[in-house]
């Protein structure tokens, strides 16, 4: 099967410096434009060359035709020409299902650490989804009806109860809702069963690995766990931490 072309977003380093590139992958329904906000100017700042991938099927990315065909190891074994161009191993930053793949890049050594930022629970999405239904048995259509482009004040409601925190104003979910998009299906479906998966050892154990959850009550509480085993750096604040004003705290944290 023919390679997917990527569409890659660049921020280079402010200032030269002999740090490793960045590579960030966006979480489901978005694409790489949510970094744009804080986190790559934050770190292009701070002399990294900043790298944000749209995935396959999002943003500028071909694979839109075929999007819910495509599944986790899809993405990956796109993005892995991405990753091999950098020049040198990223160090790779995962929101969501973007952390996910990080994980996975580290499994295949090709990435030289990685920064998880709410990633998916280690036994998977199933939990969560099914107790985020019983909770608000809206959620499925809403997240739907939003996919397809329409919002209205209470998909948007949901979405800040959910997602983000209490405090979050409405132009800055706005911020997001712009570049919300559909997810693929077999991704989705293949997160619920994440449990099922034997994971691959990585070549080197050793490689760096950090957590930065950042789960809104009551999706830590759907989830049971708000991060993967042995995570660090958790506290109660907006799932969504890509577009929101704090999202700079967040990049001093990673």
């Amino acid at each position: 099967m023919a390679q997917r072309s990527i569409h890659v977003l660049r921020q280079p380093a402010a200032t030269p410096s002999r740090w490793p590139p960045l590579l960030f992958l966006h979480g489901g329904y978005v694409d790489a434009r949510c970094w744009l906000p804080h986190f790559l100017p934050y770190f292009a700042s701070h002399g990294y060359d900043c790298h944000a991938a749209d995935l396959p099927g999002h943003g500028r990315s071909e694979g839109r035709a075929c999007l819910d065909r495509l599944g986790l190891d899809d993405y990956l074994a796109d993005l892995t020409p991405v990753v091999e161009g950098l020049g040198s191993r990223p160090v790779v930053i995962g929101h969501s299902m973007g952390a996910l793949l990080a994980e996975r890049l580290l499994e295949r050594s090709l990435a030289e650490a990685a920064v998880l930022l709410s990633p998916v629970p280690p036994n998977g999405t199933l939990e969560s989804s099914l107790s985020l239904f019983l909770r608000h048995p809206g959620f499925i259509s809403a997240v739907a009806t939003m996919s397809s482009g329409v919002f209205d004040d209470d998909g948007m409601r949901l979405l800040r109860d959910i997602y983000f925190t209490p405090a979050t104003q409405r132009d800055e979910l706005l911020r997001l809702v712009r570049i919300v998009q559909p997810e693929s299906a077999r991704a989705i479906a293949e997160m619920a069963m994440l449990g099922w998966r034997w994971p691959l050892p990585r070549d080197d154990p050793r490689s760096p690995l950090a957590e930065l959850c950042r789960a809104h009550p009551r999706l830590a509480a759907a989830q049971r766990h708000g991060c993967s085993d042995g995570g660090n750096g958790c506290r109660p604040d907006g799932h969504g931490i890509r577009v929101e004003d704090d999202a700079q705290a967040g990049g001093s944290g990673v």
